[in-house]
């Protein structure tokens, strides 16, 4: 039985009719010699699992008797559904788990402790393997083999176990480099030329001799990637015009030359309604370069919609242009373009030295993302053809929200298989690991597809860290990683529950410690701390760095202490790595007291799934229910 007590200690005889308050707790029974632990509760009223001693960190007013009871009743009802569909899930994931059980066998910790002795030995000196990560940026690709052989040596020092190489367009530092570029020796290097690829494998072999992990990660594309190939955007605009009369209309400025016109009849006395079944396909109407649509429309009112697909944006801080997320073809040209270059040199690295092929968060600045390959996908969810329903891009009914939906679930499909199934495909023939931030401004995306369709889950501090966690734990991933510091040293900026950002002067260690425990408690087992900018000697303070990131390296003034913070995020590490989750029960996220629907989602990216915002229970747990079926799943169990 759950036994609830208050403030007092006085224990509640119907804890069901108990009112939570600040500083309450909770007892649960630890079964199978699980080791005790506490924890805390999120803000709001769910999203956590209990443990013994879990101190209740949300505040509920009490509202009347009957109305609380009824909260209470409603929130275990949500609990025992969610537990039994979880149970499901769970269950069906452990079976195709124990017939190929590909996802944990390429995620292999060669430094975990396997037992309490080993445990023991590895908290008080942890292994190099265990330590942080930290992002190492070589603005502009500007970089030589000497002053490489010296900051990884820095960095190992500094107890980091990885150094994860970024290469960035600098923008920002140009002005600087006038200057500073000549007097340290120091010139572009274009990427994936010859002078660049030799520089790369410098860094891996001095890696290896130093037991360092030189990752590889950034949104993928570059100057390589044509207009065949790139990644697209919908330009659409809608124009209502009276029929029974011969229309000449000019394409609207922001579409230019439209390449599809489509119409419906607007439903009598019903606003922004069309009859789906009067679509017209008027693209061959068009005239005068595409400019003008002359057309003898029926009587009625028309929807006369102009669409035209545009090209995405350019890489976020990187030459060139990113390919065609949902389209194979686009993906598969310039994955091979890459590891047709990157093989010969770094082949011999693959799956020792060099482990994690990463991609950063998709910053795509053409919105809404589009891509040819959607006419295709969209059937198969939808039953229907997409353009005769094209209606609901334009805000007009009916049924535009469920056609939306089904549009975004084709795009999903479509980049799960295509960008996330290919970047793992293309790793994972060379012994990489896949480990994407499958999140990020302009694409829509499944969460749950995508981080399951790689290794290592990967997120960025502050952004969907719970979700990333829970399915990891549903999907039996051991490494879940946090792009940690981001912006923290940025005046004034709001990161969410991590409060405010500090100045550029105001990081320390202890500051960084406090935000890896945040971390810990939300369930990240490996920070890679953001970042390390390369920074050759006999240049301005505090060295070259991005907005973005809180400076790491010898320029700041407590970098001779940093490796007694990695230690400690290294003792961490282990232990956190060296287990596996294990949660007993859950609180389902729910809004309103009583509970009447589900807790909204917060971003346009986050997929509306019963288990937003929430952990989901853990293998061993159900594993026990069917070792011990005196445990049953039930109110005092979940």
């Amino acid at each position: 039985m759950c036994r609830w007590s208050d403030q007092s200690g006085k224990p509640c005889k119907s804890w069901e009719k108990y009112i939570l308050r600040k500083g309450d707790k909770i007892d649960l029974p630890l079964r199978w010699n699980e080791m005790e632990t506490s924890g805390l509760v999120g803000k709001r009223f769910g999203c956590a699992f209990f443990l013994r001693s879990a101190k209740i960190f949300s505040v509920r007013e009490k509202r009347s008797s009957s109305r609380l009871d009824s909260a209470m009743r409603n929130i275990l009802s949500h609990a025992l559904r969610f537990c039994v569909l979880t149970a499901i899930a769970a269950f069906a994931r452990s079976i195709m788990a124990e017939e190929s059980a590909t996802s944990l066998s390429r995620v292999s910790i060669p430094y975990r402790a396997e037992n309490l002795d080993a445990l023991r030995r590895g908290f008080a000196q942890p292994p190099q393997g265990a330590g942080p990560w930290v992002y190492w940026f070589w603005w502009d690709n500007a970089v030589t083999k000497e002053e490489i052989t010296r900051e990884l040596e820095e960095m190992a020092t500094a107890g980091f176990a990885g150094a994860e190489i970024r290469c960035v367009d600098a923008l920002w530092l140009r002005e600087q480099f006038k200057v500073e570029l000549p007097r340290t020796g120091h010139k572009p290097l274009a990427y994936l030329s010859p002078e660049f690829l030799e520089c790369l494998e410098h860094a891996c072999a001095t890696a290896k001799r130093l037991g360092l992990n030189p990752g590889m990660g950034w949104p993928p594309g570059g100057t390589w990637i044509t207009p065949q190939y790139q990644s697209r955007m919908l330009l659409s605009e809608s124009v209502l015009a009276e029929g029974g009369r011969l229309l000449e209309i000019s394409v609207p400025q922001k579409i230019a030359q439209a390449e599809m016109v489509f119409a419906w009849r607007l439903a009598p006395n019903q606003e922004k309604q069309v009859e789906p079944d009067s679509f017209i396909d008027l693209s061959g109407s068009l005239t005068g370069e595409k400019r003008k649509l002359i057309w003898q429309a029926p009587a009625g009112r028309w929807l006369i919609g102009f669409f035209r697909t545009g090209f995405g944006g350019p890489l976020d801080k990187a030459t060139g242009y990113p390919p065609d997320p949902g389209s194979a073809e686009a993906m598969r040209f310039h994955l091979e373009y890459f590891f047709t270059r990157l093989d010969p040199v770094l082949q011999k690295y693959y799956g020792t030295t060099l482990t994690d092929l990463a991609s950063d968060s998709w910053e795509y600045d053409g919105r809404p993302f589009w891509t040819p390959e959607i006419f295709r996908a969209f059937e198969p969810v939808a039953g229907r053809p997409l353009r005769p329903a094209m209606y609901a891009l334009l805000d007009y009914g009916p049924d535009a929200e469920r056609i939306r939906d089904q549009v975004s679930r084709a795009e999903n499909e479509l980049v799960r298989r295509n960008y996330f199934g290919l970047l793992a495909e293309f790793a994972h023939q060379r012994g990489l690991r896949s480990r994407p931030q499958p999140y990020g401004r302009g694409l829509h995306r499944d969460l749950f597809a995508s981080y399951d369709n790689c290794d290592i889950p990967e997120v960025e501090q502050g952004v969907f860290p719970a979700v990333a966690v829970w399915i990891a734990h549903v999907t039996g991933k051991p490494l879940i990683t946090m792009e940690a510091c981001t912006f923290l040293s940025h005046d004034n900026v709001e990161l969410g529950d991590f409060g405010k950002s500090f100045g550029p002067w105001q990081i320390n260690p202890d500051l960084l410690r406090r935000h890896a425990n945040l971390d810990f408690a939300r369930g990240i087992n490996r920070i890679q701390m953001h970042s390390f900018g390369y920074s050759p000697p006999g240049i301005d303070l505090p060295g070259w760095r991005m907005y973005a990131e809180i400076p790491l390296n010898r320029n700041v003034i407590w970098w001779p202490y940093l490796r007694l913070l990695n230690k400690w995020i290294a003792r961490n590490q282990l232990v956190l790595q060296s287990g596996i989750p294990v949660a007993d029960a859950v609180i389902y996220p729910v809004e309103g007291n009583p509970p009447e629907k589900i807790a909204k989602i917060s971003t346009d990216t986050e997929p509306a799934t019963a288990m937003n915002s929430i952990d989901a229970l853990s293998r061993p747990f159900f594993s026990r229910l069917k070792k011990n079926r005196k445990h049953p799943i039930s109110k005092t169990s979940c």
